[in-house]
């Protein structure tokens, strides 16, 4: 399970372990010893209180090996695991579209590239600035801001190939409000037009989520 934080939670292994990866760096985060292995995936909700729990289901293999000599036990363990409580219930906060610079990715058909944003906001306006790495697309355009919601419509040009095309990006806010994730469609000047759709994800300064102990 990869959540919009940016962070990969897995299973799977021969160690009975439920384990924690950062989704672009490979560093493990976080783990913690289960009572039977884990081979399901895991999921993760918030509660109405706004705190945010992950879930996994520890069944066990008795065809694996776990140590020399040893099995998997079987098991119908049901594990939670909470991310720290806030002092403010995200329940009763109110989330809104932040301006500020962010970074992240956007996905294009098959093409995942590092994107950042500069977004200015003006009551109900917002101006994008954006770039992506990589492959270089730069682009300007503006949109509208209503409370978690964002709108973009967006002129893009590929200067290595002197072409480009138009984005219309629909996120929402997530994490927090440190987050924007959506999705959008794009026409693609360079590769004769037609309108494709694609995902963004994208994370305002720096993002990191931590689990504590169940």
């Amino acid at each position: 399970m990869t959540t919009a934080g940016g962070v990969v939670f897995a299973g799977g292994a021969v160690d009975s372990r439920l384990h924690a990866f950062d989704v672009e760096t490979g560093e493990e985060l976080w783990s913690a010893q289960l009572p039977a292995g884990v081979h399901a995936s895991p999921m993760t909700y918030v509660s109405a209180s706004g705190r945010q729990f992950v879930v996994v289901a520890a069944g066990g293999h008795r065809e694996l090996h776990v140590r020399a000599g040893d099995f998997d036990k079987a098991g119908d363990y049901i594990v939670a695991f909470a991310l720290p409580s806030s002092t403010h219930s995200r329940a009763s906060s109110r989330s809104v579209v932040k301006a500020g610079h962010y970074t992240g990715h956007i996905l294009l058909d098959r093409t995942r590239l590092r994107m950042t944003w500069d977004l200015t906001i003006t009551g109900k306006t917002a101006v994008v600035a954006l770039e992506t790495s990589g492959i270089r697309v730069v682009g300007n355009g503006k949109g509208r801001v209503s409370s978690d919601t964002l709108s973009l419509d967006v002129d893009w040009r590929f200067p290595a190939q002197n072409c480009g095309g138009t984005l219309r990006l629909e996120g929402n806010t997530a994490n927090h409000d440190t987050a924007i994730v959506g999705e959008l469609s794009y026409v693609d000047g360079c590769a004769g037009g037609g309108t494709k759709p694609g995902t963004f994800a994208m994370w305002k300064d720096q993002r990191r989520e931590t689990v504590i102990a169940p």
